[in-house]
C-alpha cells in the first residue's frame, strides 16, 4: 500500500493557509501526478487570450475562457493537462486543457477581433470570450463582436465564464471605432456611436485559488482615432501602431492596433487541495 493521504506533484508548487497549489504557465502539455490516495481538488483553467486585430478601426481580442471547478474528484495516477498560448495578431488564442480524469475541462481560447473592411471580414471571432467587431470604413454596416463559446466542464460541476465582444460602430466618416474584446467577467464595450473611439475591453473575473485574489482574462481594447483601454485582468490597450499585448498567465486579450494587433496573453492552469 501507498500513502493514505492525498498527495501530488507537478507544475510550480507553493503552499498557503492549509493548501498546496500547483501552477502551470508553460504553454503545451504537462501532467499532474497524483501519488497518494484519491481526493478532491479545486481547479482553475484559463485559455489563451485572442490577438487584437490589425488595421484602423479594428476590434480587440477576447480574453480566454475561464472554468473554475471546486471539489473535483481525481484518482491516483497521471492527469494530463495543457496550457494554451495567446493568439498572434488576427489569430484566436489556444485552448487550455483538456484536463482529464474523470471528465474533461477546457478553457477555450479567446477570439480575435474583427478588422475594418474591405481588407477582411468585419465581425469579431467567437471564442472563450469573443473578439470585438470591426468597423466597415464608412459603408453603413455595424459589425458585431464575436460570441462566447465557453461552457462549464462536460459532466462536471464547475462554472464556465466568457462574454461576447463589443460591436464596431459606423459613423459615416473616415474613422470609426472598433469594439472591445469580451472579458471573462463582462462583455466588451461597443465602439462609441458618433465618435471615432474604440471600445474598452471587458473586465475579467477574479479568483483566489492561488492564495490571493487575481483577475483573469480581461478583453483587449478596440482601435479607432482614439483607443480603447484593456479590460482588468490582463487585457491589452489599443494603440495607433501595435496593440498592447495581453498579459501572460492571465489569458488577457490583445489590444487592436492600427498597424498590428497585440498578441493575446498565455493561459494558466491552477490546481489546489487541502493538506
Amino acid at each position: 500500500g501507498g500513502p493514505s493521504a492525498f498527495s501530488a506533484t507537478g507544475g510550480t508548487e507553493t503552499s498557503y493557509s492549509g493548501y498546496k497549489v500547483h501552477t502551470y504557465t508553460t504553454v503545451g502539455t504537462s501532467t499532474f501526478e497524483v501519488t497518494g490516495a484519491p481526493g478532491p481538488v479545486d481547479v482553475l483553467v484559463v485559455g489563451g487570450g485572442g490577438g487584437g486585430a490589425a488595421g484602423a478601426s479594428s476590434g480587440g481580442g477576447g480574453g480566454g475562457g475561464v472554468v473554475y471547478e471546486p471539489n473535483r474528484s481525481v484518482t491516483t495516477g497521471t492527469i494530463n493537462l495543457g496550457v494554451g498560448g495567446g493568439g498572434a495578431s488576427n489569430t484566436n488564442g489556444s485552448n487550455s486543457g483538456p484536463l482529464t480524469s474523470p471528465t474533461t475541462i477546457t478553457g477555450i481560447g479567446g477570439g480575435t477581433g474583427g478588422t475594418r473592411t474591405p481588407s477582411a471580414p468585419g465581425p469579431g471571432n467567437a471564442g472563450g470570450s469573443g473578439g470585438g467587431g470591426g468597423s466597415d470604413g464608412g459603408g453603413g454596416t455595424i459589425y458585431p463582436g464575436g460570441a462566447s463559446t465557453q461552457t462549464a466542464p462536460y459532466n462536471g460541476t464547475g462554472t464556465g465564464y466568457g462574454n461576447a465582444g463589443g460591436s464596431g460602430q459606423h459613423i459615416g466618416g473616415a474613422w470609426e471605432g472598433g469594439g472591445g474584446g469580451g472579458g471573462a467577467g463582462a462583455v466588451g464595450t461597443n465602439g462609441t456611436p458618433g465618435s471615432p473611439t474604440g471600445g474598452p475591453g471587458g473586465a475579467g473575473i477574479a479568483n483566489s485559488i492561488s492564495g490571493s485574489s487575481v483577475t483573469y482574462a480581461g478583453g483587449g481594447g478596440g482601435s479607432g482615432n482614439s483607443f480603447g483601454s484593456g479590460g482588468p485582468g490582463g487585457g491589452g490597450a489599443a494603440t495607433g501602431t501595435t496593440g498592447v499585448v495581453g498579459t501572460d498567465g492571465l489569458g488577457g486579450g490583445g489590444g487592436a492596433g492600427n498597424t498590428t494587433g497585440g498578441a493575446g496573453g498565455d493561459g494558466i492552469v491552477i490546481v489546489r487541495y487541502a493538506v
